[in-house]
């Protein structure tokens, strides 16, 4: 063996051991990682349920932690019993024994197996013990379970896994991303950069992709840890240093890259929209929501206009156009904002990607909020026209019937003129008036009329009505033709012949008017005051016609006349007092009026209110009360002051008393209505509060009762199959359960109560009849002439058609119809009262339930104690009864009859046992006693055994001691090696085998002996407690008797099948190295045949070896039938044997397979070698080649360009052995591979042979892949090499070829700049002479025009000054007629000042509707133009944001198209590095030499440099030599044709200089005469200006007094007519007076 020692072979084996150590390491820093990742995992989540987990493996053990990350994972409590599954029926454990912790395990490993979760290998007791990896294993099935097996890829096939579907989507993310793949979740992970490009790609604001390329790997993945931390809500489950490792940990990160997808928007897995159909949606939704939007604005600007037409028929046609607009338009602009938003919830993950931005304004939440603007607009327009709807229409009956008053009061008073010009025409015959009568009834009863038709035109004008004026304008000449007619009554008819009778007439009319000013209204007045301010007109001309009398007449026609005048003042007086009360009283009528309107529109209000069950809304209604309580307090103010006007005026004495007092009496009236009204709200809001909220509270506990019941039927249903834990947890819960059904009784108690005072809503609802007559209760004052009703009073409903009025009977049996509002349906309400007596029913039943269902449940707990105490009792024995102790077993047949008496008790009322059951019961109770009993007397038997059994035992173990000594000695003397002399040995020992034998077969007998007593104590019916012992002893006893006979076979066998089985393992353990050429392979697979065929020889040694085994089993098999021990000698021995069998079929498997991997080894190794060989072969040929080439000296760039071609040929067949380099590199591998298999297998199975060997004797293989290595790196380092070399040379040659051409281009260029130089110097010389001449010419051409110009300005001044003479003179003659114009027109303005202030006033009413009108307008038109300059502005901005928005994706695509340029150049340049790198490496052992080569060729290069420089410095001294002289030959013929050149021009420039100083004299004096023509022309112009404003005066004063002169005419005209009128009616009333 120390032969076969080598140290090589212990190196590498200690090598093996150190590779194993290190993967044990990878695999503790992967758990570590593991661990650490899932712990944050599991917080995460636990979080929700205000848990924390610190170590993994231990927080988990109890199961609590467990279970309740489960409940928030699957958004479901764990049940605490059968809820999972049906076997799972034990509560949540709160116990720390280790029984509780295994079933909240339990509890939850069948929560996933319910769940379809495969858990492979996982117990509970693996969880409760803190098992790592089985811990470690379970988390991860949840997290594959509820965290990524849900994952949906759009483009994902049906049989692709979780994992592959979270590598395609972060493929899909990573697209386009230069330089960064994800090809799996390990190593592609390493640089950070997959993380950030996940996060870039939806949040391209986070992450700086420029940054990224630039920065380390740790840096990137803490910056994407950070920022899916901070900005996306990522719990940070890694960190850097976790995933910064050779080999990160995989699930790891698919747990993290998971969470990060659960972050990310779906538009990549769900929507799959693609750029174009994106375009077309946002297009399509742009465009519709900025069509709604503009309508929505447009509407709502219309609907907030506040101005309506006054026409009735135009209010009507715009309410049914809201209506049509409400019915018909509205609907469809809702289908567009609903389908809007449907649209944009298409395309709304790219919005949040940052594929789409959204305009301000443009997100459906601006359009609900606009829409909210616009429904808030509508419901507004709605009450404004609803309101002037009504009030239009209220003024449209009163126009109605003033027309229709107007026309009959029209045909009244054409009557009246009938009937006075009859009584006229009588008295003018002489005969008296036969209608006086009835003509003063008929003025009267017109003259009401009128009043009335007053009034209601008053109404018209202040309710803006647009036939209001007209209406008074008619009504008005109406009240004319009764001035007229009265007048006529009171001149023609009561007036007599003298002017007494006259005087009577206007008494009478005084003392009418002072019995009736309050009949009067206020428009007829001012007509009859005007008739009696124009009367004073015909007492001036009765005055006048004085003196047409005879002097005689005079003195008494002077007195009347006196008396008159007197009578006529009183008149004028009285009317004037009558026109101030009339005023007064108007003023307080429309005070008054107005609040009784307010008040009749709140009482219709509160009066029309439906306090039905139709109606739930009370918070509405409370705060609509609380805002009229707030109205009512302001308004109570102005009721009062108006109340104070009206006493004031009563006590002035106001002739209106009476109105004023009815006025007042009606306003008070109404006040106080309207607060017995807010008396009514009030109780009626308590009532139907109280009404609706008790409803409420009863549904309420009906749902509460109904979910008991449920509860009740599901949680308490048991059977016999449930547990005596549940049903002790069920009473427990059922007693909780009665606490709870004792609260449902208390709130149905107090639900009884509040019932009985529950209104009734139901009769006021007209759709519900009532049948006879139905109590109802006031609850406020009624007073009305038909009923008077007090607040408490019980009335009578007899009927209830009308929603609002009710026809009641009171307590006197005065019926009358009401307001419904004043009364409410007294209690009891039955369906109140019903309600609740369902929910008592219903308590009732779930009471009986609950008692029937703790009967059956405590039954069911009784017979569960009785079936585990049956159990337990049938289950002793006499071995267990002895041990235990008397209290124990009496304590347990007492708690067995407790038990039993309970069941009978509690099974007497259960549904769950019938009689059978009993009978049943009271059978195994006493089965159970008599088994106790039983049990009892064989214990006392037993123990009179127990001292034989003692000592048989006793004898026996004697015996088996000296048996085991026969044993030892046998054993020794075989196993004893032999010495010097074996054949004396063996015969000593075979006689000391005989005696060995003579003593066992006395032992033998007296076996027999004891084994025949101990077989009668054994066969006793009850064995004492010593029996099993005895026949523990007896059965030992014998197997080793006949043991010792097999086992010296069994032990020679042994020896010699070990010894053949070490000569082949030693064999096979010996090969050190591994063959490394084709013969060598081929040399040891003969080998290896021929050891199988031999090996296949000593097959037989093994076969007898088995047989003696098989012999010793068979005796030792029939002792085991015997006696129940077996013999573990013989055991021993046959595991011995299976040992070797496994070694010997060992030898043959490690033989097969050594043949082929040598066949495997030997084909891998041919590809490698012709690769190898042909690839040396062509290096040193093309190395061969390339000093060929070099060696050529470059004299010329012809022989430099032959040179690059060969070279450029030679590099382009380089690289195009690269490829067959690669090859070679391939197949290299693939045989190192093999090579490390056959290698591994060999140190396998050394290790596997000799397993306690010490490291420090186990020897090294000599490895040939070292070799091979070492092969391949010198053929890639002498490629390298020489491509190196060729690629610099090829680059010496380009560049010396470059510079060369450079030095050629440079002399031809200076040779050019030369001659190009000369030939502009000639150029400059002809350019002067040119110069010159030209300059003499224009010397020339210049004194002419300077001549010419002198001439004209001369001319131009002096025609200059004639025109300003001319202008001069002109405005001194207009400002003499502007002011002679002026002075005329303010003459003329003067005289017709007041003519025009006259017309002036008549127009200022006009205007100023006008200028309203015009203000109004104009405040729309600026509205509109504000909405459209917004709309406009909103345009603006939404083109500028999308061209912006446009421009920054051109720029962000320029900018991605440039950094993935830029990466990608990145990119090629770091491939190219590392390949320059890899390949310096490789090429390090020939540096020096190539080194030293370019030494050689750089100093050439230098040297060849150094000529050449001192060649064009040369060149450029000979050059700048040439062009010196050239330019001294230049610069002096310059120098003489410069100083006549000079001379001349210095001369012509003196004289262009004088001249142009004359030509800017002129040019100034024509400036300044220009000027001043300017300035005449504007003085003209302004003073034409100002005539023709004067001018514009004047028309408009001569207009304006045109038309007041017209006005003027009209009215004098009018005059004439009156005064031929008044003529015309003097003349006959003096007829008359005559006749």
């Amino acid at each position: 063996m120390a032969a076969l020692w080598n140290p090589e072979r212990g190196n590498y084996l200690h090598e093996m051991s150190s590779y194993a150590e290190r993967i044990r390491y990878l695999y503790n820093e992967r758990d570590r990682v593991q661990k650490k990742t899932f712990t944050k995992w599991v917080n995460k989540h636990l979080i929700k349920s205000q848990r924390h987990v610190t170590d993994l493996y231990e927080d988990l053990r109890d199961g609590h932690n467990l279970i309740s990350l489960l409940e928030v994972l699957s958004g479901e409590t764990l049940p605490r019993e059968r809820d999972v599954v049906r076997s799972v029926r034990l509560p949540r454990e709160k116990g720390r024994m280790r029984f509780h912790k295994l079933q909240n395990v339990q509890i939850a490993l069948d929560f996933l197996k319910h769940r379809q979760v495969k858990l492979v290998n996982i117990r509970n007791d693996d969880i409760a013990d803190g098992n790592p990896k089985l811990t470690l294993g379970l988390i991860w099935t949840i997290i594959l379970h509820f965290q990524i097996s849900d994952i949906q890829v759009n483009g994902q096939s049906e049989d692709m896994t979780a994992k592959e579907k979270l590598l395609l989507w972060s493929q899909r993310m990573t697209d386009g991303y230069q330089g960064i793949r994800c090809d799996n979740f390990t190593t592609s992970w390493r640089d950070g950069k997959l993380f950030n490009a996940v996060i870039h790609k939806h949040y391209p604001r986070l992450v700086d992709m420029g940054k990224v390329y630039r920065q380390t790997n740790v840096e990137n993945l803490e910056q994407a840890f950070s920022v899916a931390e901070r900005d996306l809500g990522v719990t940070r489950l890694l960190d850097p240093e976790d995933v910064d490792v050779p080999h990160p940990d995989e699930k790891s990160i698919i747990t993290y890259v998971s969470s990060l997808y659960d972050a990310m928007p779906r538009a990549d897995a769900h929507d799959g929209i693609r750029a174009n159909e994106l375009e077309l949606r946002w297009q399509e939704y742009y465009e519709l929501v900025t069509l709604l939007l503009q309508w929505i604005r447009h509407h709502v600007m219309i609907f907030e206009e506040r101005k309506f037409p006054g026409s009735y028929e135009e209010i009507e046609l715009l309410w049914r156009q809201f209506l049509k607009f409400k019915e018909t338009e509205l609907p469809v602009k809702e289908s567009d904002k609903n389908r809007s938003k449907h649209i944009y919830q298409s395309f709304e993950s790219a919005v949040h990607a940052g594929q789409v931005k959204v305009p301000p304004g443009y997100h459906p939440i601006d359009v609900e909020k606009e829409w909210g603007r616009l429904h808030v607009a509508i419901l507004e327009r709605e009450r404004l026209l609803r309101i002037e709807f009504e009030r239009l229409e209220r003024l449209q009956r009163i126009v109605s019937k003033v027309q229709m008053e107007s026309g009959l009061c029209d045909e009244s008073l054409s009557h009246l003129e009938t009937l006075l010009q009859t009584d006229i025409r009588l008295l003018n015959a002489g005969k008296p008036a036969q209608h006086t009568a009835e003509v003063e009834r008929e003025l009267d009863k017109a003259d009401n009329m009128i009043r009335l038709l007053f009034n209601d035109v008053q109404l018209l004008k202040d309710g803006r009505h647009p036939q209001g004026e007209q209406m008074y304008r008619k009504v008005y000449r109406l009240h004319e033709r009764l001035v007229n007619l009265r007048s006529d009554y009171n001149l023609r008819l009561k007036s007599a012949v003298s002017i007494g009778q006259v005087n009577v007439t206007q008494s009478s009319q005084q003392t009418t008017m002072k019995m009736r000013p309050e009949l009067d209204d206020l428009g007829s007045h001012r007509g009859l005051h005007q008739t009696v301010e124009d009367f004073r007109s015909k007492i001036e001309r009765a005055k006048a016609d004085e003196n047409q009398l005879s002097p005689v007449s005079k003195g008494t026609y002077r007195e009347y006349l006196g008396k008159l005048d007197l009578q006529y003042g009183k008149l004028l007086n009285s009317s004037k007092s009558r026109l101030r009360n009339l005023d007064s009283l108007h003023a307080f009528v429309s005070a008054a009026t107005k609040e009784l309107m307010w008040l009749n529109d709140k009482e219709e209000e509160e009066v029309n209110f439906d306090w039905s069950d139709r109606n739930t809304n009370m918070t509405a209604k409370k705060d609509n009360y609380s805002g009229l309580m707030r109205e009512l307090e302001l308004r109570e103010k102005k009721v009062n002051d108006i109340q104070a006007m009206g006493d004031k005026l009563v006590r002035d004495g106001h002739p209106g008393k009476k109105t004023i007092e009815a006025f007042t009496a009606a306003l008070q009236t109404q006040w106080s209505w309207i607060l017995q009204l807010c008396c009514c709200i009030e109780a009626h809001l308590k009532e139907n509060t109280a009404y609706y909220q008790f409803f409420a509270d009863v549904k309420e506990a009906q749902d509460k009762m109904k979910k008991m019941q449920e509860n009740m039927k599901k949680k308490y249903s048991c059977d016999r199959s449930t547990t005596a834990t549940r049903l002790e947890d069920l009473l427990q819960d059922a007693v909780e359960e009665k606490e709870q059904l004792n609260e449902f009784k208390t709130m149905v108690t107090g639900l009884n109560k509040r019932a009985k005072a529950i209104i009734q809503l139901k009769p006021r609802n007209p759709t519900t009849s009532i049948k006879g007559k139905l109590p109802i209760q006031a609850v406020c004052d009624f007073k009305q002439q038909e009923i008077t009703v007090h607040k408490g009073d019980e009335c009578a409903l007899l009927n209830n058609s009308q929603p609002f009025k009710w026809k009641v009977l009171n307590r006197s049996g005065h019926e009358a119809v009401v307001p419904s509002v004043c009364f409410i349906v007294p209690p009891v309400n039955k369906e109140a009262v019903d309600s609740v007596s369902s929910l008592d029913g219903g308590h009732q039943q779930m009471v009986s339930m609950w008692q029937m269902i703790h009967v059956d449940m405590k039954s069911l707990l009784s017979w569960q104690y009785l079936m585990r105490d049956f159990t337990q009792i049938r289950s002793w024995n006499i071995t267990m009864l002895k041990t235990m102790k008397p209290e124990e077993y009496r304590l347990m047949m007492r708690n067995l009859e407790l038990h039993y008496q309970d069941f009978m008790r509690d099974s007497q009322d259960s549904q769950l046992f019938g009689p059978d059951d009993r009978m049943q019961i009271e059978e195994d109770y006493t089965k159970s006693t008599q088994h106790f009993d039983n049990l009892l007397r064989s214990m006392e038997k037993g123990q009179q055994d127990e001292s034989l059994c003692k000592n048989y035992i006793s004898e026996l173990k004697d015996l088996r001691l000296h048996i085991e000594d026969c044993e030892a000695r046998t054993v020794a003397r075989i196993r004893k090696p032999m010495e010097k002399e074996p054949l004396k040995e063996c015969v000593q020992k075979t006689t000391e085998q005989k005696k060995v034998q003579v003593e066992l077969e006395g032992l033998k007998k007296d076996l027999d002996k004891v084994s025949v007593k101990t077989k009668e104590v054994l066969a006793s019916p009850q064995p004492s407690a010593s029996a099993p012992v005895l026949r523990s002893e007896l059965d030992l006893t014998v197997q080793k008797m006949d043991q010792l006979k097999t086992v010296e076979m069994v032990i020679r066998n042994t020896q010699g099948a070990e010894g053949v089985l070490k000569q082949y393992e030693d064999c096979l353990r010996e090969v050190h190295t591994v063959p490394n050429d084709v013969k060598e392979v081929e040399t040891y697979r003969t080998k290896l045949k021929k050891m199988r065929a031999e090996a296949e020889g000593e097959q037989p040694v093994f076969d007898s070896l088995e047989e003696e085994l098989k012999k010793a089993s068979a005796v030792s098999d029939k002792m085991s039938r015997v006696h129940s021990e077996r013999d573990v000698e013989l055991d021993h021995y046959r595991q011995l044997l299976s040992s070797l069998q496994d070694r010997w079929k060992a030898v043959f498997t490690q033989i097969d397979l050594r043949q082929r991997e040598l066949e495997q080894l030997g084909r891998q190794l041919g590809y490698y070698r012709d690769s190898y060989d042909w690839l040396i072969r062509w290096i040193a040929d093309a190395k061969q080649r390339q000093e060929k080439i070099q060696a050529v000296s470059i004299t010329d760039s012809k022989t430099l360009k032959e040179q690059l071609a060969q070279e450029k040929k030679l590099l382009e067949e380089i690289e195009k052995n690269k490829d067959k380099v690669d090859e070679c590199q391939k197949y290299a591998k693939a045989y190192i591979d093999t090579i490390k298999d056959y290698e591994l297998q060999l140190v396998a199975y050394k290790a596997q042979v000799e397993p306690l060997a010490s490291p420090l004797k186990k020897t090294k293989l000599d490895s040939a892949s070292d070799n091979i290595i070492q092969e391949y790196v010198t053929l890639r380092t002498r490629y390298s090499e020489l491509m190196t070399l060729t690629s610099q040379y090829i680059k010496f040659i380009t560049d010396t070829q470059r510079r060369l051409e450079d030095e050629e281009k440079a002399a031809e260029k200076l040779k050019a700049e030369e001659q190009k130089k000369m030939a502009e110097m000639q150029a400059e010389l002809d350019k002067q002479k040119q110069l010159a001449e030209a300059h003499a010419k224009a010397i020339a051409k210049a004194e002419k025009e300077a001549q010419e110009l002198k001439l004209k300005m001369q001319e131009e001044v002096s025609r200059r000054e004639v025109a300003a003479v001319d202008a001069e003179k002109q405005k001194h003659n207009i400002q003499a007629e502007l002011h002679e114009l002026k002075n005329i027109s303010e003459q003329q303005i003067k005289d017709k000042s007041q003519q025009v202030d006259e017309a002036l006033q008549s127009r200022a009413k006009i205007e100023e509707e006008i200028h309203l009108i015009r203000i109004q307008l104009e405040t729309t038109v600026k509205q509109k133009s504000t909405a459209e300059s917004e709309l406009k502005q909103l345009r603006d901005r939404a083109a500028e944001a999308e061209k912006l928005r446009k421009a920054a994706q051109e720029e962000a695509e320029k900018l991605r198209k440039q950094v993935n340029e830029e990466t990608q150049k990145k990119r090629m340049a770091e491939e190219e590095l590392k390949r320059k790198s890899e390949a310096e490496k490789e090429a390090a052992k020939q540096k020096q030499k190539a080194l030293e080569d370019l030494d050689n060729l750089r100093r050439q290069a230098e040297e060849a440099e150094r000529q050449v420089k001192q060649a064009e410095i040369e060149k450029e001294r000979q050059i700048k030599v040439a062009h010196e002289a050239a330019q001294k030959s230049a610069a002096a013929e310059l120098q003489s044709k410069h100083i006549s050149f000079v001379e001349k021009t210095s001369k012509l420039e003196e004289s262009l200089k004088q001249e142009h100083g004359a030509v800017l004299q002129l040019q100034q004096e024509a400036a300044h005469l220009k000027k001043q023509q300017e300035d005449a022309e504007n003085a003209r112009e302004d003073a034409e200006k100002e005539l023709e404003k004067w001018r514009q005066k004047a028309n408009e004063a001569l207009r304006l007094r045109l038309q007041a002169e017209e006005e003027a005419h009209k009215k004098s005209l009018a005059q004439e007519e009156a005064e031929k009128q008044k003529e015309e009616a003097e003349r006959e009333a003096k007829k008359k007076s005559q006749s």
